[in-house]
């Protein structure tokens, strides 16, 4: 994270602020007398090069960088000065101004030439892991470690080894829910459809059933480091719902990715080729393969952009008519004022090309969010969305092109320091509803109240 300036430093032109060189040189204890201090002009600290050079030392380690900037123009006028105390002084400032590839490489060829200065490893090994670089990063904090440095720098360094090691480790998660549903269909309620000027009575599992059961997920992922900040990433991604009293609408997704990323401080590209099946009720539905490229930007320290992109094809088990293309473009926007607030803002547009146009469609969409900590550590998350689905080719029964209009969202909320065995309890309500201009086959409404475990490990 990028170190904010002492605001209490005021840097006057053309002179550096009144500078006490007996404290630089060796320290003394506060009753030091006011006569020991010394202030020094610009011209005075070029006449003086090795005050120069023990205080840019002294702003270095005492983080003072807007001073450090303002003293390596004058130190590098000295007689003679340290060209590896300036180096390192300029790879400070770039770490700290987060230009961690000009940091990693200036730091790189200082201990090139000088491969025993232990401080410059140690800012090396922290760029790199701020730069995703985690091989490389793990190399250098277990050099550091191995030639016995000071006990809080081996300590710092174990830290970092640690969080190296969770970071490249496999990641778990778990969720699973209890379901009641009014509508497990996404029937319309009408038990009428009008035909020109007949009117037809729908059967019974044509109209809004109800179904209990669980719906319950689990995810595994881990990224392999291959060089610098290049990484080989795999995951697999299970989801189900599965209704003991309707088993007809039991609903089994798996998707299994295998693709390369890389990330730094502020970039994550990745290009995952996935295949994903699926099974409803006691068969399988459909089985899709694809590419899906996502691109997330630090804009500011507060402001993230994420894109992706995915395309597929889909391959229908019982109806080779809906064989289809598919295509999903995304953006969302997130603001992070702060660490217990966040808002975000998306945009999304999908397309399915089906072999038979009566399936094909095009949707837009667009999300808001607002996530929310509060006291006591109750957190609160809400979701909503609006999109209207446009399909292709008239409806061959009622002689008009489908299009809906949807709408809904979610609102959950949890303590933070409610869990048990790690697992969060988090309690929600959602509502969706969709408008159709063919209202008796389509439009439908449904309202969930659920409790929701989840556990990552």
């Amino acid at each position: 994270m990028q170190n904010e300036p002492d605001k209490n430093i005021k840097v006057a032109d053309p002179t550096l602020p009144t500078l006490q060189t007996q404290q630089i040189i060796s320290p003394q204890s506060q009753s030091q007398r006011q006569s020991d201090i010394v202030e020094l002009t610009d011209q005075q600290l070029i006449q003086q090069p090795e005050i120069a050079r023990q205080l840019l030392n002294n702003l270095i380690d005492t983080q003072q960088w807007a001073l450090v900037e303002r003293l390596i123009p004058l130190y590098k006028q000295t007689t003679n000065p340290d060209l590896t105390l300036i180096e390192y002084a300029k790879a400070n400032l770039e770490y700290q101004q987060g230009e961690l590839g000009s940091a990693i490489k200036r730091l790189r060829q200082i201990l090139s030439e000088n491969d025993d200065f232990a401080p410059v490893r140690f800012l090396l090994a922290r760029a790199l892991f701020e730069d995703h670089q985690d091989s490389a990063a793990q190399n250098q904090f277990e050099r550091i470690r191995a030639d016995a440095p000071p006990a809080e720098i081996a300590q710092v360094s174990d830290q970092y080894l640690s969080a190296l090691n969770q970071r490249n480790s496999w990641d778990f998660s778990f969720n699973f829910s209890y379901l009641q549903e009014d509508n497990v269909n996404n029937a319309a309620k009408s038990r009428y459809v009008h035909i020109g000027n007949s009117r037809w009575l729908k059967n019974d599992s044509s109209l809004p059933q109800k179904a209990h059961g669980i719906n319950y997920g689990l995810s595994l992922s881990k990224t392999f480091n291959l060089v610098n900040g290049h990484y080989a990433v795999f995951s697999n991604d299970f989801s189900a719902k599965q209704y003991w009293d309707n088993h007809q609408f039991d609903d089994l997704i798996n998707r299994t990715s295998l693709g390369y990323q890389y990330q730094n401080t502020q970039n994550r590209v990745a290009l995952l080729p996935f295949y994903e099946w699926r099974w409803v009720g006691n068969h399988r539905y459909s089985g899709s393969f694809g590419v899906r490229s996502e691109w997330d930007h630090w804009l500011s320290p507060n402001w993230r952009l994420s894109l992706a992109g995915e395309w597929g094809n889909t391959h229908q088990a019982q109806t080779r008519e809906a064989n289809s293309h598919t295509a999903l473009y995304s953006s969302t926007l997130m603001y992070l004022p702060n660490a217990k607030t966040y808002v975000y803002v998306g945009g999304d547009y999908s397309t399915e090309n089906a072999n038979d146009d009566i399936y094909s469609y095009h949707r837009k969409s667009v999300r808001v969010g607002w996530g929310q900590s509060w006291w006591a550590g109750i957190s609160t998350r809400l979701n909503l969305y609006y999109a209207h689905k446009n399909y292709q080719t008239p409806h061959r029964l009622l002689l008009k092109t489908r299009q809906d209009k949807e709408w809904g969202g979610t609102v959950t909320v949890w303590k933070q320091n409610w869990h048990f065995w790690g697992i969060t309890p988090k309690l929600s309500f959602s509502l969706n509803k969709v408008s159709s201009n063919l209202d008796e086959l389509y439009s439908y409404d449904k309202k969930r109240v659920f409790l929701n475990f989840e556990k990552t490990f």
